[in-house]
């Protein structure tokens, strides 16, 4: 049976300066960056959330699977 694994990234930042996560170059379960954009939620969706910088993604998880990540 295959194992789900799933990310949830809500931080909510009451300043006026905004920190940035830099998550380029992560498996998202997927290599296109409109299915990885669905699966975050930050900035671009709610101003009360930090900035998530992940592209560009990972296209395959043959690297994880390989320990190079």
């Amino acid at each position: 049976m295959g194992r789900t694994q799933r990310m949830l990234l809500a931080v909510r930042y009451p300043y006026d300066v905004y920190p940035t996560v830099q998550a380029t170059y992560n498996w998202w379960g997927h290599g296109e960056v409109a299915y990885v954009a669905g699966r975050i939620w930050e900035r671009r969706d709610d101003d009360n959330l930090i900035e998530v910088r992940y592209q560009p993604p990972l296209k395959d998880n043959s690297s994880v699977l390989e320990g190079l990540y």
